[in-house]
């Protein structure tokens, strides 16, 4: 028995048949011719690995492909997304099939338009198709490919201009393909894109698949507001929705400059040229108002330029102008020609005036006249014997006139001289006689507002003195006014210098035969005192006076109690004293002590460096040299002796740094020593230093 089935393979119908086992019987069952159909294997990714629905044109490569013509419209395309759901499927037929080596060949197609996503999103691409000569392929793998949005444009840098501009964009793409030669721009009306007509699409300059730059070309009368801009690139296309602006212009910029400047007062006088410049705010500058020199005097006129850009819009700027060229009128009317004045200082009166910018100011021989109501006044100095007055008027706008000269003659002013007392004399009562002379008898005289009679062409008064300087003027006015002075200072001291004796102390007693004396003297006077201004004695002996300040190097004394008595001086005879007693005593024979006290055993006393003198914190040369003794006279070695500073801000020093005091060991000669750097202040005898010891006169 023979059973007939069939099932369907491929694009062919094939007989299915049992051949049962009968051995008596043979049957055969013949079918249709139909032929096998070739496996494919793509490569695993297209090229380009991503594209735009409808837009990108992708290849895919296989092996295995019949042999024979393949016809592009023989072969379809299935393009599915990889995941499933994840976007819409699609078919197309192949635009070009090539030979790459052998059965390897490149399949390309453009992405069909059906493949809208929102993102990009993941494919794969299978074929099949069949050979001129009817052998049919299907490929046995799929090629991935992602999906991407439309194109779109990002950004336009810069996004706006002005209306008559020329500048570059940068277009910045999202998805795009910008390709060099094939892409092109339009930014919408009155604006050109490179060489393409306004509002026209113009080719751009592509710096990547996502970039180009646009030379824009903005239309002096192009409307303002925003465009949206397209971008082509073959049938991609690319846009944003008011993109670029152009921008409503500001007016143009146009100054005005008045030349030559005005004065600070605002009036020029001279002609005056108003130029006009002219700037552009974006948009082309189409006229300016060309300089304009007015010539006419007169006050705020009003000259204005006016400039216009291509687009039609204008501004303007005035400068107000302020112009008199006429000098001013000027008269001098009193003193008049040739008069002769009592006083060296004309009161010189006049009249002035400007009928258009008004007046400014007057001088006279140089010097400021008072000016007020066209009326001016003025003092100017007549050289001796006489001189000329002129008065130049300024107006506001800086004309200037000059007077007709008024010639005057002067007479001499009076000569005075004070022949007593002289000049920085000193006395001590008051009142002074003051004499003198005039050279004019006619004139009247004054010393300190006093009047003094002449006499044969000399003067002499009383006049009172004040304690301290004085000073005496003599004033002689002849009868124009005319004045002649003479001057001395004097003083007068009828207040006693002040003495005081700083050092010996009084009631001391010393084993020394001779001391020194110092102390400080003062007087009125202002200053220093010197021995120009005091006279100091001691015990009769003179003293050196210096800032105040007085010594005696050496007063004698005799053993038992002696007085020191200091006797002070002025220059004009005022005396002051002071006085002191105080004790010698032989080194042998000491005083008893008081009761309490110790008995006095040694003596102290000064070998050398005393009465020195250097200036001012200077090192004296020569050290201070004392010897300790006891009381037979013979010296005491390895004892301590202080030296320590009593007058002024000096400081001692024994093989070290100086101190207000030190303490110094005595050598087998029973001497001890310091050198002495002075104080900071100047006199005579005001640097001192005490030396002690223990049990000691």
């Amino acid at each position: 028995m023979l059973l007939d089935t069939t099932r369907r393979l491929g694009l062919g119908i094939f007989p299915r048949f049992l051949i049962p086992t009968l051995a008596a019987a043979i049957l055969v069952f013949y079918g249709a011719a139909v032929s096998a159909q070739t496996q494919v294997s793509l490569s695993p990714s297209a090229s380009p690995t991503a594209g735009q629905a409808g837009v990108t044109s992708i290849n895919v490569t296989g092996s295995n492909f019949p042999t024979g013509t393949i016809s592009p419209s023989q072969v379809q395309i299935s393009v599915r997304s990889a995941t499933a759901g994840a976007g819409p499927a699609g078919s197309a037929t192949a635009t070009a099939i090539t030979t790459i080596i052998g059965s390897t060949r490149r399949v390309a197609f453009t992405l069909p338009s059906s493949l809208v996503v929102t993102s990009p999103t993941s494919y794969v691409v299978s074929l099949s198709g069949t050979t001129t000569s009817g052998v049919l392929f299907a490929t046995r793998n799929t090629a991935s490919l992602t999906v991407n949005p439309p194109a779109f444009i990002a950004s336009s840098t810069p996004s706006s201009a002005l209306p008559g501009q020329s500048l570059t964009v940068v277009l910045t793409g999202g998805l795009t393909d910008f390709l060099q030669g094939s892409t092109q721009a339009s930014f919408g009306p009155g604006v050109s894109v490179g060489a393409g007509a306004a509002g026209g699409f113009g080719y751009v300059t592509v710096t990547s698949r996502t970039s180009a730059t646009a030379q824009l070309t903005i239309a002096g009368g192009a409307a303002v507001g925003a465009r949206s801009i397209a971008v082509r690139t073959g049938s991609q296309q690319a846009a944003l929705t008011n993109g670029f602006v152009v921008l409503q212009p500001p007016p143009p910029n146009i100054t005005a400059v008045a030349s030559p400047p005005r004065n600070s007062a605002g009036w020029n006088n001279t002609s005056v040229t108003a130029t006009f410049t002219c700037a552009s705010s974006g948009v082309p500058i189409a006229s300016c108002t060309p300089p304009v020199t007015v010539s006419n005097e007169g006050a705020s006129q009003v000259v204005t330029g006016t400039a216009v850009d291509a687009g039609g819009n204008s501004a303007s700027a005035a400068v107000v102008l302020n112009i008199d060229k006429t000098p001013p009128n000027v008269a001098i009317t009193s003193p008049v020609d040739d008069a002769a004045l009592f006083s060296a200082r004309a009161n010189t009166l006049g009249t002035a005036g400007d009928a258009l910018s008004g007046m400014s100011h007057v001088t006279c021989n140089g010097a400021a006249a008072v000016l007020a109501g066209g009326v001016f006044t003025c003092g100017v100095d007549i050289a001796p014997g006489g001189g000329s007055i002129v008065a130049v008027a300024t107006d506001v706008a800086g004309n200037g006139r000059t007077s007709v000269p008024v010639d005057v003659t002067v007479l001499p002013s009076p000569v005075v001289t004070i022949t007593a007392p002289e000049n920085l004399s000193f006395m001590n009562t008051s009142p002074v006689m003051v004499r003198g002379t005039v050279n004019n008898s006619s004139a009247v005289v004054n010393v300190n507002g006093i009047p003094a009679p002449l006499s044969a062409g000399g003067f002499s008064l009383l006049v009172p003195l004040t304690e301290g300087t004085n000073t005496l003027t003599a004033v002689a006015a002849n009868p124009g006014g005319n004045t002649g002075s003479a001057s001395v200072a004097v003083t007068l001291d009828t207040t006693p210098p002040h003495i005081s004796i700083d050092t010996p102390k009084g009631s001391a007693v010393t084993t020394d035969s001779a001391i020194a004396v110092s102390g400080t003297v003062n007087d009125i006077v202002v200053g220093t005192v010197n021995d120009q201004e005091a006279q100091v004695t001691v015990n009769g002996v003179s003293a050196q006076v210096a800032n105040r300040t007085y010594a005696v190097s050496s007063i004698p004394l005799a053993l038992g109690q002696n007085t020191v008595q200091v006797i002070a001086r002025d220059r004009v005879g005022n005396t002051a004293t002071d006085f002191i007693t105080m004790t010698r005593v032989s080194a042998t024979e000491p005083p008893a002590p008081a009761i309490g006290e110790a008995v006095i055993t040694r003596s102290l006393s000064i070998v050398s460096g005393n009465s020195q003198s250097a200036g001012i914190g200077a090192e004296l040369s020569a050290p201070l040299v004392v010897v300790l003794r006891d009381s037979s006279g013979s010296p005491l070695p390895n004892q301590p002796v202080v030296f320590k500073v009593t007058g002024n801000s000096g400081l001692v020093a024994s093989g070290g740094a100086g101190t207000p005091s030190a303490a110094v060991m005595t050598d087998t000669n029973g001497q001890a020593q310091v050198l002495w750097t002075l104080g900071q202040r100047s006199g005579a005898g005001i640097n001192s230093v005490r030396a002690s010891a223990a049990l000691t006169i």
